[in-house]
């Protein structure tokens, strides 16, 4: 949850689903150190993910973030949505002596893998 709102707070809206959940609960246990090792494991496959994306310009403010686990995978992924863009296009045909203009709204979804 502190992740979830330190992310919220900076403008992208996060989810984490079941299975990137367990998946981290998987590397972040063991039977020496109990959880202890979770937090790391969060920054690792979560945290580093995130920030490597910010980096790159791959999510902009305002993009819904979904970090998610495939089972024959050893990281997670994050899927991203993006916040809604409108293009604005002109057309160049008079009609009538008058231009339309025309409004196109597009979203896109990429998904991005930890290295």
């Amino acid at each position: 949850n502190k992740l979830k709102e330190r992310v919220n707070n900076i403008g992208y809206d996060l989810s984490i689903s079941v299975k990137a959940k367990s998946f981290i609960c998987e590397k972040g246990f063991d039977k020496k150190n109990g959880a202890r090792p979770l937090n790391r494991m969060i920054q690792k496959y979560v945290e580093d993910l995130i920030a490597e994306n910010l980096v790159s310009d791959k999510i902009k403010q305002g993009d819904k973030l979904y970090v998610d686990h495939k089972p024959d995978q050893d990281n997670l992924i994050l899927l991203i949505n993006k916040k809604e863009k409108h293009h604005m296009i002109v057309c160049a045909k008079a009609n009538h002596g008058s231009h339309r203009l025309l409004a196109r709204v597009g979203t896109l979804s990429t998904v991005v893998s930890a290295p």
